[in-house]
């Protein structure tokens, strides 16, 4: 299974912020109206231990099967599940990470409030982030059914509330409407699906672009992974290749906490989710090959194509195989650096099974 690119982002905000030693003063509240408690657990131990996240979510089959568990590069599944429960249970026992879908907070914006205001009188002196997936499937009461620009708004509204009197830092994925999903096209805060009352509500604004999963054969912002070669006959030979494996481009496109506005890249592993920040080089030479590719596409004015002189930023990161944009909201009167927490390298120590 492919994990979306968009999803990944959060998976890896959410446990690398609340693994970080550096954050021991951090809460981080994962609330998904997407997907079932046990899908996202197990995408988040799969974009830990970059391994498969079907492996986690089939437990039972792979420890009665050990050999295709083996196919998929883990030597010994059940040491490697028992280590990655622990430590997810530590999180969870430590309270540094609170993971809840439907079943415990309603998909509704007076739930979550309910919910983030019962965490913030239990914990007083904690910096709060609030990750909501998807902002545009919570419902707001006294707007039924509609989706209309009214409910976006006060929704919009409810939640810049929110972190004013709570003292918390909200982050959502929110959807584009289908003109914004063109081919070639990339995601911007103004295209917001439902309401201009987003782009001024927010404090800051990522896109998130999956080339490949956009363009295809015809994609250049990709990697190649060196290290899983693959056998390819063309006209009778054969050949070894390397794999081309998706790079997530996050758009900083609007920023009224740090300024930084422009592009960074992360390489993108599809199969478990996993992030990890593309080097100073690389983001640079990936900066020349967006600008080489809107001047081939010279119709598509709304290409992201300038090549930012700011340089690489510390990043926070991860789109789906369609666009999709994360906002943010912020309120860090009271607590000053809670939002540059936000820009933690997404960088980890790999997994050893030995």
């Amino acid at each position: 299974m492919i994990i979306p690119a968009r999803d990944s982002l959060f998976d890896n905000l959410a446990w690398r912020m609340a693994e970080d030693p550096r954050n021991k003063d951090v809460i981080v509240v994962f609330h998904t109206a997407d997907d079932s408690l046990y899908e996202r657990h197990s995408r988040i131990l799969g974009s830990r231990f970059n391994l498969p996240s079907e492996l986690f979510e089939t437990p039972k089959f792979y420890l009665e099967h050990p050999e295709l568990a083996k196919e998929k590069g883990v030597e010994d599944f059940e040491q490697v599940l028992s280590r990655s429960r622990q430590w997810l249970h530590r999180l969870f026992e430590e309270e540094r990470l609170i993971v809840g879908d439907i079943n415990l907070i309603a998909p509704t914006f007076p739930a979550l409030g309910r919910y983030v205001t019962d965490i913030r009188k239990r914990f007083p002196d904690k910096n709060i982030i609030v990750l909501e997936d998807n902002f545009h499937l919570l419902e707001m009461p006294g707007f039924g059914k509609d989706s209309g620009e009214a409910k976006i708004a006060a929704s919009s509204h409810f939640i810049k509330q929110l972190c004013t009197s709570q003292q918390v830092t909200v982050l959502a994925t929110m959807e584009l409407p289908k003109s914004s999903l063109e081919q070639g096209k990339r995601p911007y805060y103004t295209n917001v699906k439902g309401s201009g009352a987003i782009p001024f509500d927010v404090n800051a604004n990522w896109g998130v672009h999956n080339d490949l999963a956009d363009m295809g054969d015809e994609a250049s912002i990709i990697w190649e992974d060196f290290e899983h070669q693959h056998e390819v006959e063309v006209a009778g030979v054969t050949s070894m290749q390397n794999p081309r494996m998706p790079i997530l481009e996050v758009i900083v496109d609007k920023n009224k906490i740090s300024g930084f506005k422009g592009t960074l890249f992360f390489k993108l592993w599809p199969l478990s989710g996993r992030l990890e920040e593309c080097s100073k080089d690389d983001q640079n030479n990936l900066r020349v090959r967006i600008a080489d590719q809107a001047r081939r596409q010279p119709c598509a004015s709304d290409l992201r194509g300038e090549v930012s002189s700011r340089g690489t930023a510390r990043s926070t990161a991860s789109q789906s195989l369609r666009p999709g944009s994360i906002s943010l909201r912020d309120s860090s009167a009271r607590r000053p650096g809670i939002a540059d927490r936000l820009a933690l390298p997404l960088q980890a120590e790999p997994f050893v099974t030995a």
